[in-house]
């Protein structure tokens, strides 16, 4: 597989664990993953799973049921054909096993989410208090990462799949939402998972924060939705 697909792939262990949750049931096909169902809030119905996947494989799927958004893992597609608006567009990203797990003295350290109250503070400080399950935490591929400083909370998601560390959802308030945290990010997930790369997506100025703290953009996404 190449550094995308890698990142696409556990991109898509993410979204099946979400929907996992949900009681969401999917359907991995050659070319495309989807759901049977409406998937949960801010997450995708069908995402393109490989290079290859066409508009005629979607088209196809869109006779089984409607979708309401879609993941072009590759950014190949046109979808406003079948009626879709283009949401955002960004880039996979990857992250080489970090060698250097040490932080700096002042720097506030990462804690792995433990019980109902931690996740709770942790989504409401994400603006997410419904969407994360406290059966979340009894998954052993998944953890959710939690720091604070002076009253402020940050925080991401790692979930290994596909041979690597996918990290999502991550927030922090300003300044720390820089290169910085990324550079944490990096450290803290090598420490827990050695010797896997860690993937993700991001776009506009968190990409360029990521990139600033040694990320490296590895290929184009885009969503759609209607």
């Amino acid at each position: 597989m190449t550094r995308t697909d890698i990142a696409v792939q556990n991109n898509i262990a993410w979204c099946a664990a979400v929907c996992d949750l949900y009681g969401v049931a999917h359907n991995p096909e050659e070319q495309l993953w989807g759901t049977l169902a409406p998937a949960p809030p801010f997450y995708p119905d069908l995402i393109t799973a490989t290079a290859d996947a066409t508009t005629e494989d979607v088209r196809r799927w869109l006779t089984t049921r409607d979708i309401n958004g879609l993941k072009d893992s590759y950014a190949k597609l046109d979808m406003a054909k079948l009626g879709f608006r283009l949401l955002f567009e960004a880039e996979w990203i990857m992250h080489e096993p970090s060698a250097d797990l040490r932080a700096s003295v002042d720097e506030p350290a990462w804690t792995i989410v433990a019980n109902e109250r931690e996740l709770a503070r942790w989504a409401a400080a994400a603006d997410m208090p419904h969407l994360m399950k406290p059966e979340l935490l009894q998954r052993h591929d998944v953890k959710v990462f939690l720091r604070e400083s002076d009253g402020e909370v940050s925080g991401f998601i790692a979930n290994v799949g596909a041979g690597a560390v996918g990290i999502s959802n991550v927030f922090a308030p300003p300044p720390l939402a820089h290169d910085t945290l990324w550079q944490s990010i990096a450290r803290a997930s090598s420490a827990l998972f050695p010797e896997l790369p860690l993937v993700g997506y991001e776009h506009g100025e968190t990409l360029d924060a990521a990139r600033q703290a040694g990320w490296t953009a590895i290929g184009p996404l885009r969503v759609w939705v209607r």
